[in-house]
């Protein structure tokens, strides 16, 4: 029975798999590329909070070092005394500390400055026009020095710093959430307090180095910056505490101390004797005391940010080997599929159309039909040949039959044209079952031979001579007519 086969067309194998491997490897490399671009954009944002991370610490190191030499400077023009060698060495090694830092920090923040940081280029170039006319303003005698120096110096180096913690905040918004942003909020904090800190210890001090009773507005912004000072502490405390940073937590406890035990009593005492009600102190225990105080805020800011300088270097090993490990994974899995593709090209797809190719040149089914894919193809082949191969066999049988038959009539054959025994009287023939039979029986048995019977010339003359010799030759003609 032959069976009917399909005449659907179905994609080619070579398609089907070349599509499922695409899909299931196209996948994994697009979700490891996803990653590798997320680890790429990873590494990219810890550099640069790296290098946002040094700017902001040259700029921090720069301000607490330019605040020094404000304070001390300003101190020093207002006092009755000529600059001493000690003050000038302070001041010297403030100035050449606070300009090699915002150096370094100019020179890399035009590529991720958001401010025009010309202005603070230009402030600070102001400041160093100044420092020329304070250097000799303050090898003079008080009398001889102008009264305006002061505080024209003031404003500046207030200006330049102000500028500078401008381009601090500027500069903190674009840290991303998290401890690297709070600790670049802690380290703008602390420099802010640092800058109302020193402004009040400044002013008070160079009250005292003046000898002069203070006006009311004096002490009232002598009061509200000490106001701010403590408004500042509460915000740095808080954003220490939710850093849980241990050297951190440890500095912060140790300034805050310092300032309630030492420092703080030694500014209410310089009031009071401003105020008229206590003994002037020492000028040196308050410009001994005040750096102490005033340094350990700024090593706090200085802490804070060298944390984030950590943080970011760490980031950036780590999001390296991110990188690294996800250019690995992207190749691994491109190799894998091209593998894979010609894996199933080679020892699947190939060996099916080689069979069908097989198939088709022993005749299977017609060349130039290609219904189906690659399966369909080797299905009907297999089909068209299991019906070849049977009507082959059952021809192959008929066959068979017809060579038994042609070998049962040459093997007759052979035993006409062999041995016969025969009667010498009767000229019967005896069968290969020992039976006797007439000769023309026998023959017509084993051939196709068929016997008429007459009466060779002897015979006719031996059985009817006489008749055939009579006198009446019609009846003799006739008579040999008939046995003719």
């Amino acid at each position: 029975m032959m069976k009917t086969l399909s005449k659907r067309k179905h994609p080619s194998i070579r398609i089907i798999l070349s599509i499922i491997l695409v899909i299931l490897g196209g996948s994994g490399c697009v979700v490891s590329l996803f990653r590798l671009g997320h680890s790429i954009q990873n590494y990219q944002n810890s550099k640069n909070l790296s290098e946002w991370s040094r700017i902001t610490a040259n700029l921090v190191f720069s301000t607490q070092h330019f605040a020094f030499e404000r304070g001390r400077t300003a101190v020093i023009l207002r006092g009755a005394e000529p600059i001493s060698p000690g003050n000038i060495e302070f001041i010297k090694r403030r100035r050449i500390a606070a300009d090699i830092a915002l150096q370094s920090a100019l020179a890399n923040i035009h590529t991720i400055s958001v401010s025009d940081y010309s202005n603070l280029t230009e402030k600070w170039e102001a400041l160093r026009k100044l420092r020329p006319v304070i250097d000799h303003e303050s090898t003079l005698p008080r009398i001889a020095r102008d009264k305006n120096l002061p505080s024209h110096w003031f404003s500046v180096a207030t200006d330049l710093i102000l500028g500078i913690q401008s381009e601090i905040h500027n500069l903190a918004g674009r840290f991303l959430q998290g401890d690297t942003s709070r600790l670049i909020i802690l380290a703008s904090t602390a420099l802010e307090l640092r800058n109302v800190a020193g402004t009040a210890s400044s002013e008070l001090t160079q009250a005292l180095a003046a000898r002069e009773r203070p006006t009311s507005k004096f002490l009232s912004d002598i009061y509200i910056r000490r106001g701010m000072e403590d408004r500042l502490w509460n915000e740095l405390e808080i954003v220490a505490l939710q850093l849980n940073t241990e050297s951190i937590n440890n500095k912060v406890m140790y300034v805050k101390n310092y300032q309630n035990k030492i420092f703080r009593p030694l500014q209410d005492r310089c009031l009071s004797a401003l105020e008229g009600s206590g003994k002037f102190p020492d000028l040196t225990e308050i410009t001994s005391q005040a750096p102490v105080y005033l340094d350990g805020i700024s090593e706090l800011s200085t802490l804070a940010v060298n944390e984030s300088l950590k943080e970011a270097d760490e980031g950036i090993v780590q999001s390296f080997i991110s990188v690294c490990m996800e250019s690995i994974l992207f190749i691994f899995l491109i190799t894998i599929l091209i593998l894979s593709l010609w894996y199933v090209g080679r020892y699947v797809v190939r060996p099916l159309e080689y069979i069908d190719k097989e198939l088709r040149r022993i005749g299977a089914i017609p060349i130039g039909e290609r219904s189906g894919n690659e399966i369909d193809r080797v299905i009907a082949n297999t089909v068209a040949l299991e019906q070849i191969i049977i009507a082959r066999a059952e021809s192959e049988k008929a066959r068979e039959i017809i060579i038994l038959e042609l070998q049962s009539a040459i093997e007759q054959i052979k035993t006409l044209s062999g041995f016969i025994p025969i009667c010498a009287n009767c000229k019967k023939i005896r069968d290969d079952n020992g039976y006797w039979a007439q000769v023309e029986e026998y023959i017509s048995k084993h051939t196709d031979v068929q016997f008429s019977h007459s009466f060779c010339p002897e015979c006719m003359e031996l059985l009817y001579g006489d008749i055939v010799n009579s006198s009446d030759t019609k009846k003799g003609k006739s008579l040999k007519s008939s046995i003719k």
